[in-house]
C-alpha cells in the first residue's frame, strides 16, 4: 500500500490553509506560558508532541510556514522553535522560516531531531530523546556557524565561502544592532576573520537580501489605497479580503442584491471582476 502519509484537502473561499494553524487552540495557553511555540511540519508530530508532555506546538495546513502564520504567532510569544524534517527539504523550509520570522523581530531556535526524520519517529523510539532535544534546542545562527567550523573546508574554499555569506546574511537580516553586533564577534572569533570587515561585507549584502525576501513575499504584500475610493484595495497579485467577501456572498445568498450594487470597479483583480 503506497498511500501517502498526508492527504491535502484543497483550499476554499471560506477555507484558507495558509491563515490557519493546526492545534493552535490547544496550544494558546502553553506558548503564553512558556513564552516559545514550536513549529512543526506534520500534523502527526504535533498530537504525538502533545502526548509526551509539549503541547506548545503548531503545525501549517498543508502549506509551508506564511508571514500572516507569523504574524500571528507573534501575538502570543516572540520565540519560535523550528523542528522541520531533518532532510535537504526541511532545511531549507527551515531557513525560509528564519527569514520571515525574522524580519518582524523574531528569535529563531532549532531543535534537532538526532538523525531521525520527524518528531513523531523520535518519540516512538524515545519520547525523553524528544524532551531532551527541545529542552536542548540551539541557536539557528549558531548551529549554522558550528556547521562551517567543524567541517573540513581546507580543499573547497568556494564552498566555505559561499557557507559564511548565507550566514552574514541570516545575520543581516537581524533588527536589533546589539545583536547583530554580537553575532559577528562570535563569527570573528570562531572563523578567524576581522570583525570590521564582517560588518562590511554584512551590510552590503543586507540590502541585496532584503530585496530578495521582499520578491518572494509579493503575494503577501498589500497595499491601503486611500487616493482611489472607487478601488479600496490595490494587490500585487491577489486580496485575500476580495475572496472573503466572495465567500459571504456566496454562503448567504441575502446579500446578493446589495452586492448587485457595488460599483463596477470595486475589485481590483480580474478574477474576481
Amino acid at each position: 500500500d503506497q498511500r501517502p502519509k498526508y492527504i491535502n484537502s484543497p483550499e476554499t473561499l471560506v477555507y484558507k490553509k495558509s491563515e490557519v494553524l493546526f492545534n493552535f487552540y490547544q496550544a494558546k495557553q502553553e506558548i503564553k506560558k512558556k513564552d516559545f511555540v514550536i513549529i512543526t511540519e506534520g500534523q502527526l508530530d504535533a498530537i504525538m508532541s502533545t502526548k509526551v508532555g509539549i503541547s506548545n506546538i503548531v503545525a501549517p495546513l498543508g502549506t509551508s510556514l506564511t508571514l500572516e502564520n507569523v504574524k500571528f504567532l507573534k501575538r502570543y510569544t516572540d520565540n519560535f522553535y523550528l523542528c522541520f524534517d531533518q532532510d535537504e527539504a526541511g532545511m531549507n523550509a527551515t531557513k525560509r522560516a528564519y527569514e520571515i520570522i525574522t524580519s518582524i523581530g523574531g528569535e529563531v531556535k532549532r531543535i534537532d531531531l538526532i538523525n531521525v526524520k520527524d518528531i513523531d519517529e523520535l518519540i516512538r523510539i524515545s519520547p525523553q530523546k524528544y524532551l531532551n532535544a527541545v529542552a536542548e534546542s540551539e541557536d539557528y545562527i549558531l548551529y549554522l556557524l558550528a556547521l562551517i567550523v567543524n567541517k573540513n573546508f581546507d580543499k573547497d574554499i568556494v564552498n566555505k565561502s559561499k557557507r559564511i555569506e548565507e550566514l552574514l546574511n541570516l545575520v543581516g537580516m537581524k533588527k536589533s544592532q546589539v545583536i547583530k553586533h554580537e553575532y559577528l564577534k562570535k563569527i570573528s572569533n570562531d572563523l578567524s576573520i576581522p570583525f570590521e570587515e564582517l560588518k562590511v561585507l554584512s551590510n552590503s549584502l543586507k540590502q541585496l537580501t532584503k530585496k530578495n525576501f521582499e520578491k518572494n513575499n509579493v503575494n503577501e504584500l498589500i497595499t491601503l489605497q486611500y487616493d482611489k475610493p472607487e478601488k479600496i484595495f490595490e494587490t500585487r497579485k491577489f486580496d485575500p479580503k476580495e475572496l472573503y467577501l466572495l465567500a459571504l456572498v456566496y454562503n448567504y445568498l441575502s446579500l446578493n442584491d446589495d452586492f448587485q450594487k457595488l460599483p463596477k470597479d470595486f475589485f481590483c483583480t480580474v478574477d474576481n471582476k
